[in-house]
């Protein structure tokens, strides 16, 4: 799959943990909303779509809603998403 488009909407708070949510296109036909951009200890990181819930001992629980199977993907989708929030 090729990634035809990218869309990224920063966050208002400069210094703020999520920096900007993302959507992407995947060969012209498919869209995936809700990426974020993260600010993390090493860095800006691209994290796919997720739910969370608290397991039976109430402990958070967070579940990747969409994910590509290959590493080679996971990487463009990244790269590219970084490259957008850059511009």
């Amino acid at each position: 799959m090729k990634i035809t488009k990218v869309d990224v909407f920063k966050t208002k708070a400069e210094n703020a943990f999520i920096r900007a949510h993302a959507q992407i296109e995947l060969d012209g036909e498919l869209v995936v909303k809700n990426l974020t951009v993260r600010n993390g200890k090493n860095g800006l990181y691209v994290e796919m779509p997720q739910t969370s819930y608290k397991d039976k001992d109430g402990k958070m629980v967070y579940k990747d809603e969409v994910f590509p199977v290959s590493g080679e993907l996971r990487k463009e989708i990244g790269r590219q998403v970084l490259e957008a929030y850059e511009k």
